[in-house]
């Protein structure tokens, strides 16, 4: 948060405060008062809560995404992820040999759900190189 205080940034903030009328902070922190570590901390923690929101609604939209994509644009989707596209029609093609079929349904959801997951680990490991 210190560089947030710098000359600079403290006139853009004053600037933005006296036209907006806002009243944004420009000076830095004293976490030695108490005043200030309770405002330091409330800002931080709604900070990251937001933040950590934020990230699960851009989570659910690209689920639901990648599902539309999936079911309704197969070849976009082995294009988009080449890797579980490979693992999608090795599961398709697994799913649909007997034993597989033979299974209850809670270990054919269990197979199916263990398949994403190997899918999801190999496009993350893919993505980090």
């Amino acid at each position: 948060m210190s560089n947030l205080f710098d000359s600079e940034n403290r006139r853009v903030i004053e600037t933005l405060n006296a036209g907006l009328g806002t009243k944004h902070r420009t000076k830095p922190y004293n976490l030695n008062n108490p005043n200030d570590l309770k405002h330091a901390l409330m800002i931080a923690t709604g900070a990251y809560r937001d933040y950590w929101h934020y990230k699960r609604e851009l989570m659910g939209v690209s689920e639901n995404f990648d599902e539309s994509l999936e079911h309704y644009d197969t070849v976009a989707w082995i294009r988009v992820y080449p890797i579980i596209g490979r693992i999608y029609y090795f599961n398709q093609i697994m799913m649909q040999a007997r034993y597989v079929n033979a299974l209850n349904i809670d270990k054919r959801l269990s197979y199916r759900v263990a398949m994403r997951r190997k899918c999801f680990n190999l496009l993350k490991k893919h993505s980090t190189r």
